[in-house]
Order: structure tokens, then C-alpha cells, then sequence
């Protein structure tokens, strides 16, 4: 019956074969590599750069969200080291990967046309993955909990903000390609935790983003470390930094993580492996040699010793602060005129406090006035962003290393807020004061050490970056940056899941009135710390 069948059956000879999909894509892979190879004269690097970007979107495709989002934020946080102060002497192994990740493509690929770096095609890769996985409902990823549902309308919101204050620039002759170096790393602040929100899942999540931030300090430290003892003492110098000054808050998280996870009593394991890293990271922090981060420390532990209950060892150290009061008062009068090593931290302090001490500092204040002065001509819209800050008092002349100064000034909060006036700026800064809101709120209500030591971590996280953005170009940082989004995002998937605010559209009219509360604060504190600014 089946001869008979394959007998009587009609062969069509002018079909065509058909081609593997498999060859086609290694047929389409190996003329890319020959026309990399072509066009970069044999460039090793860009010869392999097809097959590479392929094998990395083959991961990217098939791997969880959450995974490549935390691997994403690792990668991030340990490739933001310019190490601008130390290229004279050292070129550091992960500088061509940092210019890869960070920087403009054609500046490793000699193609004229890359005028976008490896972190906004990955970006644009993984919104794309978020919005076919959403629609699917692929079940790699699982469906975990809901965020907290007025959160992405405050992203929107600090999106609207920045876009307006562009705008509003532009309509006032501002300079393009300046607004986009002012806003380049806010705007990526809400979409980086749009993304983060629809990565994370569950706890697992948080205890990977807490691995990665703390992982990532350690292995910065290990920089840090190497480049004193192997090379720095080879020339006998202290440079001003070794990493960048966005490390300081990166090494204030790790240290805030331990601290906080061996008071919520976190799992003997993890709690050891936390500790393990403390020796590290605090001699990162010591050999970066920012003063910031010391204030950033001093603030997230003072921010944990008043959110925390009061414990027997609280309670130890509140009457030892009491008694050692008049000590310290003395160390610091003794030591406040002094350059002796032996009153290094009486100098820290000095130097924060008192602008006369230094060049640096007194040339801060002068920025900062100048700055309220530029507030003060449209305290409602601001100046746009495109133009420069109006420069009343001069300060040092920084043009020939940073001519940049006037569009991207040190203080990042009173910079945005003399661009955006007191309208783009409250929207700009909404997700801050709302991940700290939240993040507080979690914490009080959190049933389990590990869901408190996210919460309390997060509100040292913000309080960090915030300080580093007041002192020296926070918000300009890519590590700061991607370190603001991942707690925003951690704080956003904690709330619901502890029963800190619903996550559903159930109370429209309370979120609404959330985002209403949360949306006055910024403005109404900054502006006062603006107005009290001291004349030069």
C-alpha cells in the first residue's frame, strides 16, 4: 500500500531546498566578522566583536531578567572607575572596558556612525526583552510580586521633568549637546528602575542586588589597594582619588549592608561573608581619600541609629557618646588649628564645616552662590538646561581641565535646581523623596531580618547619593546613578510584598494623595538650604 502510495506520488523538481535557519544565522555571523575584519584592518578587537555581541544577546535572550539585571548593575558598579587621577602613572586593565561599557562606540570601533555606548544598546535590548516577555507572559521569568502603583507615575513624572526643563532651554537658545551631558545620567535614573522593576521578582532578587553591591566594593577595594602598595608608593604620591568619587557610595552601601545585617540578626552565613568584606572596603574607602564619603558614613549611621529600636548595645553606646562628649570637644578645639597626623579627623571635620580652610572648599561656596544667584533670576523654571550657571564671583579657573564647569557644576542638587527652577526640579527629585518615604515605611513594617536590612539599607543608599550629589557631581556618576535605581527598585517590590502600601489600583484617591506628600518636600528643603548659602 505505502509503495504504491510512494510510487504513484508526484515530485516536484523545481522546489527549492530549504536552508537551515541555523546556516543562515552562521552564514549572516561570518560576513559580519569579515566585514568587521574589512573595515577595522585586521583589528583583533573588532573582528571578534560579531561574534561576541551575538554570544551576549544569545545570554541576554535566554537567561531570567533578573539575572541579567543584576548582572547588569555588578557590571556597572565595578567598571565606573575612570581613574582620572592616577592615568599619569598607571593605566588601569579595566579603563577599555569602562570606555566600551560607558563610552561612545566609535572610540573602540572606528566607525564614525557608533554615537551610542554598550550600556544604551543594552538598554534598549532589554526594554525591548521586558515588553515581548510581558506580552508573552514568559514563564522564564515568572510572575513574583506587584510594585508599589503610583511609583512608575513618579518615574513618569521626573521623565516629564527632565524633558520640560530641556524644552524650556531650547526655547531659550540653550545648547543641545550640553542639556544632553547635564541630563544624560538622570534621565537613565527612571528608565534604569523601570527596568529593575520589571526584573526583579521576589527576595531572591534583593539578595542578589545585595551581593552585587557589595562584591563590586570589594573588588573596587582590591583596586584601590593594589594601585597604593604596587604603584603609588613607587612615586611616593597621595593622589586626590584612585577609582572616582562616585565610589564613596558605593563603599558606604557595603559597609551600611553589614552593619545593618548583623544588627536585623540575618543568617549566621551571610552575616560572616558580610563581615569578611568589612577590612576590605574600609581600606578602599581610606585610599579613594574622598572626605565626602566620610560624611556620607557619618550620615547613613546616623540615619540607622535613629530608625532602629533601641537595643541594649544602642543604649551602651548613647551613654558612651554622653560621657565622651567633652573629650571630643577637646580633641577637636586641640586639633582644629593643627596639621599633625595625630588630628587627621579634627582636620576632616574642619574642612567640611569651615570653607577657609582650603582653595577646594572656599571655591564651592563661591559655585554655590553663584548658583542661587542664577535660581533667583526665574526661582519657578529656572535657566533651562543648555546654558551655563551665571558667574557672578569667580572662582580658580578650572576651564582648561574641566570646561564643562559652568554646565555641570559640583553641586548637583543646586545645579538641578537652578536649571529646572523649583517646577522641573520637584519632579526631577520625586523619586528620591519617594523611595525614602517608602523605604522608611517598609522598614517599620517588615517581619523579617532580611526584608528590614533591604529597607534600612535602602534609606542609606538615598541618604549616600544625596549627599553625594549636594558635594561633588552625584547625579553625573554612572555608579550612583545604577546604585539610586536598584534601591528604588528593591524599595518598590518591598513595600507591597510586606504590606507597607498595596500594590494594586484598589486606593487610587491614597496613592494619589501618597504622591501629592511626597512631591512637596524636595523643593521646600532645599530651596531653604539654598537661601541660607553664605556670600564669598
Amino acid at each position: 500500500m505505502r509503495e504504491h502510495e510512494a510510487r504513484g506520488a508526484v515530485i516536484d523538481h523545481t522546489a527549492q531546498p530549504r536552508v537551515p535557519p541555523l546556516a543562515l544565522a552562521a552564514a549572516g555571523l561570518l560576513a559580519a566578522t569579515l566585514a568587521a575584519v574589512f573595515v577595522s584592518q585586521g583589528n583583533p578587537v573588532v573582528s571578534v566583536a560579531p561574534l561576541l555581541l551575538v554570544g551576549f544577546g544569545w545570554m541576554v535572550w535566554t537567561a531570567p531578567l533578573r539575572v541579567t539585571a543584576a548582572a547588569t548593575l555588578f557590571v556597572a558598579l565595578f567598571l565606573d572607575a575612570d581613574m582620572r587621577g592616577v592615568r599619569e602613572i598607571w593605566s588601569s586593565p579595566l579603563e577599555p572596558l569602562r570606555v566600551f561599557f560607558f563610552e561612545n562606540l566609535h572610540k573602540v570601533i572606528p566607525i564614525q556612525a557608533l554615537k551610542m555606548s554598550a550600556l544604551d544598546l543594552l538598554a534598549l535590548l532589554l526594554t525591548g526583552l521586558v515588553i515581548y516577555r510581558r506580552a508573552v507572559l514568559h514563564p522564564r521569568d515568572g510572575h513574583g510580586v506587584r510594585s508599589v502603583s503610583w511609583l512608575r507615575l513618579v518615574l513618569a513624572l521626573a521623565l516629564l521633568g527632565m524633558v520640560g526643563g530641556a524644552t524650556w532651554g531650547m526655547l531659550r537658545h540653550g545648547l543641545f549637546q550640553q542639556a544632553y551631558w547635564q541630563l544624560r545620567q538622570p534621565l537613565y535614573l527612571p528608565i534604569l528602575t523601570f527596568l529593575f522593576l520589571a526584573s526583579f521578582r521576589d527576595m531572591r532578587d534583593v539578595r542578589l542586588v545585595g551581593a552585587a553591591t557589595v562584591v563590586a566594593a570589594v573588588l573596587k577595594s582590591i583596586i584601590c589597594i593594589y594601585f597604593y602598595e604596587f604603584i603609588a608608593r613607587r612615586y611616593n604620591m597621595r593622589p586626590s582619588y584612585v577609582t572616582s568619587h562616585g565610589d564613596s557610595v558605593l563603599f558606604v552601601l557595603a559597609l551600611m549592608i553589614t552593619l545593618i545585617a548583623w544588627h536585623e540578626k540575618v543568617s549566621a552565613k551571610t552575616r560572616w561573608w558580610l563581615a569578611a568584606s568589612v577590612p576590605f572596603v574600609l581600606l578602599g574607602l581610606y585610599i579613594n581619600n574622598r572626605r565626602l564619603a566620610w560624611v556620607e558614613l557619618t550620615f547613613a549611621f546616623l540615619a540607622f541609629y535613629a530608625l532602629t529600636p533601641w537595643t541594649f548595645v544602642k543604649r551602651t553606646l548613647a551613654r558612651t557618646l554622653i560621657f565622651a562628649t567633652p573629650a571630643l570637644v577637646v580633641y577637636l578645639a586641640a586639633g582644629w588649628e593643627s596639621t599633625s597626623s595625630v588630628f587627621r579627623p579634627a582636620q576632616m571635620v574642619r574642612s567640611v564645616v569651615d570653607s577657609n580652610v582650603d582653595r577646594s572648599s572656599l571655591d564651592r561656596d563661591v559655585e554655590n552662590y553663584n548658583l542661587v544667584v542664577t535660581l533667583r533670576a526665574n526661582p519657578l523654571l529656572g535657566s533651562g538646561f543648555g546654558h551655563e550657571y551665571q558667574e557672578i564671583y569667580k572662582a580658580d579657573d578650572i576651564s582648561n581641565i574641566f570646561p564643562q564647569y559652568r554646565f555641570i557644576p559640583h553641586n548637583s542638587v543646586l545645579g538641578l535646581l537652578a536649571f529646572g527652577g523649583v517646577i522641573f526640579f520637584t519632579l526631577m527629585w520625586l523619586p528620591i523623596t519617594a523611595g525614602m518615604y517608602l523605604a522608611i515605611r517598609t522598614y517599620r513594617m517588615a517581619p523579617t531580618p532580611l526584608t528590614r536590612t533591604a529597607a534600612l539599607s535602602v534609606v542609606t543608599a538615598l541618604i549616600a547619593y544625596t549627599i553625594q550629589a549636594w558635594g561633588d557631581m552625584g547625579i553625573q556618576g554612572w555608579g550612583t546613578c545604577f546604585i539610586a535605581a536598584a534601591s528604588l527598585a528593591v524599595v518598590g517590590q518591598l513595600a507591597p510584598a510586606v504590606g507597607a502600601w498595596p500594590s494594586g489600583r484598589r486606593e487610587p484617591a491614597r496613592a494619589a494623595g501618597a504622591a501629592r506628600r511626597v512631591a512637596l518636600a524636595p523643593a521646600s528643603f532645599v530651596a531653604t538650604r539654598a537661601a541660607n548659602e553664605v556670600r564669598p
